[in-house]
């Protein structure tokens, strides 16, 4: 379809810097011309202190023109301190960077006749010559974001735009029906356009598991990954939540295998401890890393002698005993030589028996497990104890075993990863396409009328995730593919 459009019959210099030329029967015409901005709250008076009103901070105002609309108050909670705006109206986000990354929308589907929001937002209200959604339209162009970066006053972090630039911004302007058209199509192609991403987004996801559900079944001896078949023979491990295990497989407490410490953090307020320091210093958020090279803090040889800090070698395992998030129970490898703070514990394997990729791959594996050990019988506990980690219980094949098992792993998921890859290369090229279809239709490079008349009427699909179920069940048949190929995204709309 996008092939198949092609530019208007005429053009007209626009006589403006950023657009060169426009459809000519385009008019050009400052946004303050055709907008109010900024309309005073005293109007909402006549709605009664008791009317209710949508809330809209700006974490509920999205970055794709979408808004939760679900808080409702009451205009008198919300007089004081908010902005004022009523269905129809277009909310741009004023402060840096929520301006940047596009955060606004278009408020014809407001469900309460006025609002209120954030005093981040600038509103800006259609007259007669504009209709909301074209000017939404206008207010995502590149063009006006990349200039009203460059327009932005105040101090460092804490920029704004000027209302003053919204309202000397120039854009191509056609008659009202045209801009119907233009918007039609635009949703159209938009609602496509955003289940293909979702379609991709769910492959992702189903990657994802299946990473998740072969490392599991690798480590927990469920299935034998060097010949895809269960093993010959099962026992009881005694642990509930790995069942039967294969017979040949040891279980023991990490205790006995390996030594488990934590860190500390010496004072920020001793300079001797951190200026000039060389040696890494780690804190939770390395483990998110999954094998850790490197570190962005060091502290001096007087902190490692004060501190008790451990000096942790390389080939231990680190795991975040306390955080909230996802962040608690999770574990990395240890690639350098490090010290670590009191909210990381380490594992250092004290015999050649356990290879430590084994170790961090089944401790991963084994996350639910701590995490509910970490939450504690009233889910109130919070954090995992060295002396969680020495009971916890591991499963441990033979030595050559564990590297057979690793290695199978490791280039079984490379093939997920792989296409796990190239699909978030894919969802970049769509949205790229988008930014510049869009950009292109709205500033009359693209003539859209003809498409637009024959689209077909559609009834607005949910915000909620859609599940291609053919490409859920196609995903592990393809996992083992040898070539991957991103599929033109042209092609899917």
């Amino acid at each position: 379809m996008i092939h198949t459009l092609k530019p208007y019959p005429v053009y007209r210099h626009a006589n403006v810097d950023w657009l060169s030329q426009v459809p000519a029967h385009w008019e050009v015409m400052r946004l303050q011309h055709v907008a109010r901005l900024n309309p005073s709250k005293s109007e909402a008076k006549s709605f009664g202190d008791g009317a209710i009103a949508v809330f809209l901070p700006m974490e509920r105002v999205g970055t794709d023109g979408r808004c939760d609309c679900s808080d409702i108050r009451t205009v008198n909670e919300l007089w004081h301190g908010y902005t004022y705006f009523r269905r129809g109206d277009v909310i741009v986000a004023k402060i840096t960077p929520c301006f940047e990354n596009g955060k606004g929308a278009c408020l014809t589907d407001l469900v309460t006749e006025i609002g209120f929001g954030s005093t981040e937002f600038h509103v800006l209200r259609p007259l007669g010559k504009i209709t909301s959604r074209f000017l939404y339209r206008i207010t995502t162009l590149p063009e006006f974001r990349r200039r009203g970066e460059d327009a932005m006053t105040g101090a460092a972090g804490q920029q704004r735009i000027p209302a003053s630039f919204i309202g000397r911004f120039q854009a191509g302007l056609p008659p009202v029906a045209e801009q119907i058209a233009i918007v039609r199509f635009l949703d159209w192609t938009d609602r496509r356009i955003r289940r293909l991403i979702r379609a991709r987004q769910r492959r992702i996801k189903l990657l994802e598991e299946y990473k998740q559900a072969l490392i599991h079944q690798a480590v927990t001896g469920q299935i034998d990954v060097r010949t895809g078949q269960p093993y010959p023979v099962y026992k009881d491990s005694g642990v509930e939540w790995l069942g039967e295990v294969p017979a040949h497989w040891e279980i023991r407490r990490i205790g006995q295998i390996a030594k488990v410490g934590n860190g500390s953090t010496p004072s920020r307020a001793n300079a001797a401890y951190w200026i000039g320091g060389s040696f890494p210093w780690l804190n939770s958020s390395s483990v998110h890393e999954g094998r850790i090279m490197a570190s962005d803090q060091y502290v001096t040889e007087v902190a490692l002698a004060e501190c008790h800090l451990p000096i942790v070698r390389p080939g231990s395992v680190l795991v975040a005993i306390t955080g909230q998030g996802k962040t608690r129970g999770t574990a990395a490898l240890l690639d350098v030589k490090a010290t670590i703070n009191q909210h990381l514990a380490f594992i250092t394997p004290m015999t050649l028996d356990v290879s430590p990729d084994y170790l961090v791959m089944f401790l991963n594996a084994a996350y639910p497990e701590l995490r509910r050990l970490s939450d504690g019988a009233g889910g109130t506990k919070g954090a995992l104890t060295c002396e969680d980690l020495r009971h916890f219980k591991v499963l441990i094949p033979p030595i050559c075993e564990q590297h057979q098992v690793v290695n199978a792993v490791i280039e079984q998921v490379h093939s997920a990863e792989l296409m796990i890859s190239h699909t978030r290369r894919e969802i970049d090229l769509i949205r790229e396409l988008r930014t510049r279809l869009f950009g292109d239709v709205v500033t009359g490079k693209l003539d859209v009328r003809e498409i637009a008349a024959h689209l077909p009427d559609e009834q607005h699909e949910d915000d909620a995730e859609l599940i291609d179920e053919a490409e859920a069940a196609d995903v592990t048949d393809s996992i083992n593919e040898d070539e991957l190929e991103i599929v033109s995204a042209e092609d899917d709309l």
